[in-house]
């Protein structure tokens, strides 16, 4: 374990407010790796990394630390506080939460005793992952369905940052997994949240993926599904994470992108085959999505009909 870096970490956020009561068994892990070796330069990174085995009084509240925690409730339960919610995290549940935003956790009253793996990450490639899962859980909690599968990931994980067990590869592996930890927590918060979608946004969005081509709108969908504007709008954003009207044109572009690879057909006529007809705003439209124009594209590919 190494704390020289925990006190260049703590150095580095001079604005970060912190109290606690680390009321834990001597039998908890944590690991602070030094990070050394361009490990900061990595996607995903550990900053610390451990099992907590806490007991009734323990305590943690923080905030203004520029860090992700990553928490996995293995036996008890915790209670917390974050983004304006108070939820209790029982055993099976995965927690994710952005350390600047002011957050408390504890052990649940009644609980005397509860294990909590934690991580400490960043990496440039972390904030994407956070800003999706913060759109599937604003409380900052699911409880996971496949709890072996996480499990397996926090202890590999662990096992890595052993003292005796460090390699040149460490940072490396650590990446990997946290990028797949990270994906197979957002698949799962993902699902549990379809299940709970409205019918209405499954049909709407079945119809949409089906008449792309066509010229849909709010006006159209109101009428077909019986349903009004604003609330179309909302729900459908809400549970597919953008509008109808940019879903309808991420499917335009992506069937667009496969006719210009794969035929000959011109630039106006492939517009117009996915639902945009003025080949000026086709062009404009796909440049705006893919930062090149529909020639530039296929040129980029190379397609040659072989005649």
């Amino acid at each position: 374990m190494d704390y020289s870096s925990n006190l260049k970490w703590q150095k580095s956020h001079p604005d970060m407010k912190l109290s606690y009561n680390l009321d834990y068994n001597r039998h908890s892990i944590w690991e602070i790796p030094a990070l050394g070796g361009g490990a900061s330069d990595l996607p995903f990174y550990v900053q610390e990394i451990g099992l907590t085995i806490a007991y009734k009084d323990y305590y943690v509240y923080r905030e203004n630390l520029e860090s992700y925690l990553l928490t996995f409730t293995r036996s008890g339960s915790i209670t917390v506080e974050y983004n304006g919610h108070t939820t209790q995290a029982p055993a099976g549940t995965f927690g994710w939460f952005d350390c600047k935003r002011p957050h408390t956790y504890y052990t649940t009253k009644g609980t005397h005793e509860v294990e909590v793996y934690f991580i400490h990450l960043y990496g440039a490639g972390v904030e994407k992952y956070a800003q999706y899962f913060k759109k599937l859980s604003v409380t900052g909690c699911i409880e996971i369905s496949d709890s072996t599968g996480v499990t397996s990931y926090f202890k590999k994980l662990i096992s890595l940052y052993r003292p005796d067990a460090r390699t040149e590869l460490t940072d490396y592996s650590a990446c990997s997994l946290l990028s797949m930890l990270c994906l197979t927590v957002l698949e799962q918060a993902a699902a549990h949240q379809t299940q709970t979608v409205s019918g209405y946004i499954v049909e709407i969005k079945r119809f949409l993926e089906e008449h792309f081509s066509e010229r849909v709108d709010l006006d159209f969908l109101s009428r077909q599904f019986f349903l009004s504007k604003s609330y179309i709008q909302r729900q459908f954003k809400r549970y597919v994470g953008m509008s109808p009207s940019d879903f309808v044109s991420q499917l335009r572009i992506a069937q667009a992108k496969l006719l210009l690879r794969t035929t000959d057909s011109s630039v106006g006529l492939i517009g117009a085959s996915v639902g945009m007809p003025d080949a000026s705003y086709f062009i404009y439209a796909f440049r705006r999505a893919e930062g090149v124009t529909p020639l530039e594209y296929r040129r980029m590919w190379e397609y040659s009909s072989g005649k």
